[in-house]
């Protein structure tokens, strides 16, 4: 498909797009070692490398995956030297793609998604938000689970034939727990989670509202995962209910932690400790769990 120059492209390079910045860009890497999504991708994506293609050559770019890739966290233009805004200009390309119809490339984003990311529908919803270029949530939350449900019964034969001896605990339901779950399993071992709530999900469950990460499709990551032959204990609390030794004797061989940062961060500003100052994580937390709050 060719591509003629857009005026509209060429509008967003002219208000985004520093020329001089991105001539003097020190190719530190910067913006490459910040990105969570680099190592999740890997070789699949490079912001810097991408950025570089968007000031070269920005039709080229709106037939690419990897400018769906991005998770607007930010950290790259945090830290860059010359400031860029890699995200914004990563985010209006991506818009302009789909408006003129680019959406194969962002379903060939979705696999990589599929095969690289632990929990791809939460991951989506909370880090992707493919509302904010226009893009039907229900048709691209649809497709995802389409390609990782095809994705996982590849993985289940796969992992039938790759059985370990050894058997590992996780204790802690949240992102990293289920991530470090979900790994150890695709790699053959037997696996047990541990959590002390009476479900599963740590701060994907008690501290993301419902608009941003509706409930049931946690629960079908976590129905995956059960799929996968992990087994999941919950009202299971460390150093109440069970102990290191006690997993040791029940023959674990490796214990993850991943009992998360439940405290919530104070301000050191003069009024905090004022009657109707409630912190976000606290908050949250009263919020998802159905109980009522005086907002005032």
């Amino acid at each position: 498909m060719t591509v003629t120059q857009s005026p509209i492209v060429k509008e967003v390079l002219e208000r985004l797009l520093d020329a001089e910045k991105l001539k003097n860009c020190y190719e530190c890497g910067i913006c490459t070692a910040s990105c969570p999504m680099v190592d999740l991708m890997g070789k699949d994506y490079n912001p810097r490398i991408l950025l570089e293609k968007i000031f070269l050559n920005p039709e080229s770019v709106l037939s690419s995956e990897a400018l769906w890739l991005c998770a607007w966290c930010y950290r790259c233009q945090k830290r860059c030297n010359q400031a860029l805004k890699l995200p914004e200009i990563f985010l209006v390309l991506r818009r302009i793609a789909a408006d003129n119809g680019y959406l194969l490339w962002s379903e060939k984003a979705m696999q990589k998604i599929v095969e690289n990311i632990p929990l791809p529908l939460v991951t989506t919803l909370v880090c992707f938000h493919p509302e904010r270029v226009n893009l039907d949530i229900a048709k691209v939350l649809d497709k995802i689970e389409q390609m990782h449900g095809e994705y996982l019964r590849k993985e289940k034969a796969r992992r039938a034939q790759e059985v370990a001896e050894e058997k590992v605990a996780i204790v802690g339901s949240g992102p990293a727990g289920l991530t470090v779950a979900y790994e150890l399993s695709r790699k053959g071992y037997g696996v047990t989670i541990f959590e002390a709530l009476a479900e599963v999900g740590g701060m994907l469950r008690k501290c993301i509202p419902d608009f941003r990460l509706p409930k049931r499709f946690l629960e079908k990551e976590i129905t995956n995962l059960k799929d996968l032959g992990i087994e999941i204990k919950t009202n299971e609390a460390i150093g109440e209910d069970f102990n290191f030794v006690n997993l040791s004797r029940e023959g674990y061989k490796a214990i993850f932690i991943g009992i998360g940062a439940h405290k919530a961060q104070k301000l050191d500003i003069e009024g905090v400790n004022l009657k109707g100052v409630v912190h976000a994580l606290d908050f949250l937390w009263k919020i998802n769990s159905g109980e009522k709050i005086e907002v005032g």
